[in-house]
């Protein structure tokens, strides 16, 4: 069983597209990709190795438990190093852990503390 699409949809994306030293954030669990093609990307990230294997496969042998290269906790704590080159082309697969939403708010919120941005709420 395979990640399923929404009807109609056809992957249309070519991981091959991507350049050297690339990131791209999957937010649409890669459906959008052609599934073939994902394991030619260096790094592969998802939301968690426990929610990715409970899921369908992405593609075939890509998927289950043991099989993703990191996990968001993996990269946060630095367990796991991320990019070892600048030349590597990296993928998130978002597949919609609170944990990424939370991630990514604390990103935000401290670049535009450093930027100056935003309006502060009276509390």
């Amino acid at each position: 069983l395979f990640r399923s699409a929404a009807p109609g949809l056809q992957s249309f994306l070519d991981p091959l597209w991507i350049p050297e030293g690339a990131f791209v954030c999957a937010v649409d669990i890669a459906r959008s990709w052609q599934a073939d093609a994902l394991c030619t990307l260096d790094l592969i990230a998802t939301d968690s190795h426990e929610q990715q294997a409970q899921s369908a496969l992405l593609a075939p042998g890509l998927g289950p438990m043991g099989t993703l290269d990191a996990d968001l906790a993996e990269l946060a704590a630095g367990t796991h190093p991320g990019r070892t080159d600048d030349r590597q082309r990296a993928m998130f697969i978002f597949r919609g852990l609170g944990l990424a939403d939370l991630a990514l708010a604390s990103a935000i919120y401290h670049e535009a503390r450093e930027r100056g941005l935003g309006t502060y709420l009276p509390v």
